[in-house]
């Protein structure tokens, strides 16, 4: 379960999930990226994961608090993170309280996507230094360097009309082209499979489906569901709404920081009340 309150978009909200895949549906500025921007903030304040804010600018301490609240608050089994609207932050775990970052959570590795970069965050030891740091700009020319994180990403090019990658060429049919002539859709798929290497514990993709059209999106997400990891996606289709119920992912509907657990896509379109309207108008 993960709660949040006062967090950016949210007053107050939580999510119950079941086999540690989320998918967040709803629209722009609905309290979404709230959720996992709230999330990653409090694995940064309980491993001092230092990549983690340099990759997501967004969950500086100081922005994350609901304009016009004290105190913000994210909460995910036993840690409970409380941060000041001046942005000094505290964690609460067993009855004691910590001053943030601390090592308490034993995270190792994470990965996350945004609309133009790929991230993959490798924790060193306890508040290391020495913390591995793989980014990708997804609207740019794509270059991997690292061979293991090569050999992971050709290993699951299956989903691409692409044989092989080296650095930033990819081979279609018998031709080598360099990344960046490729679509965005391509250059997103490639990043998505770039954040899953090694199965981080903790996955986070905003705008999964963005560029990317239905049936590639379907088998990315076929990919996601067999990870390991605790997989948490933002979608803005309801198509990949219907496939993740399918798969037994837990699924939500966010609006005005309003939580809405989704059983069927019958019940979407029960709650979808701004999309409903959508399709009306060009119907």
């Amino acid at each position: 379960k993960i709660r949040i309150a006062n967090i950016m978009a949210v007053e107050e909200g939580e999510v119950e999930i079941e086999r540690d895949k989320l998918l967040l549906f709803g629209p722009n500025g609905g309290g979404k990226s709230s959720v996992i921007y709230g999330l990653l903030r409090l694995i940064y304040a309980t491993t001092g994961m230092k990549s983690i804010p340099q990759a997501v600018r967004a969950i500086e301490a100081d922005s994350m608090v609901r304009r016009g609240a004290k105190m913000g608050v994210v909460e995910a089994d036993a840690y409970r993170l409380e941060i000041s609207a001046g942005g000094e932050e505290e964690v609460v775990a067993n009855g004691r309280r910590y001053r943030a970052p601390v090592d308490l959570l034993s995270v190792k590795r994470i990965g996350y996507v945004d609309v133009c970069d790929a991230h993959i965050i490798q924790r060193g030891g306890p508040l290391s230094e020495h913390e591995h740091h793989w980014a990708l700009d997804l609207c740019g020319a794509v270059e991997i360097r690292d061979a293991e994180v090569v050999e992971w990403v050709r290993d699951r090019l299956y989903v691409l009309p692409i044989s092989n990658i080296y650095i930033d060429r990819v081979k279609i049919a018998k031709t080598w082209i360099e990344t960046s002539k490729l679509s965005y859709g391509y250059r997103r798929t490639i990043g998505v499979i770039f954040a899953t290497f090694g199965e981080p514990e903790i996955l986070a993709i905003e705008a999964f489906d963005a560029n990317i059209h239905y049936d590639l999106a379907i088998e990315l997400l076929k990919m996601l569901d067999e990870l390991k990891s605790f997989v948490v996606v933002e979608s803005h289709t309801a198509l990949t709404v219907k496939a993740a119920l399918k798969m037994g992912w837990s699924v939500y509907y966010v609006d005005e920081g309003r939580f809405v657990k989704l059983g069927s896509i019958e019940e979407l379109k029960r709650v979808a009340e701004k999309e409903a309207k959508a399709y009306a108008a060009v119907a």
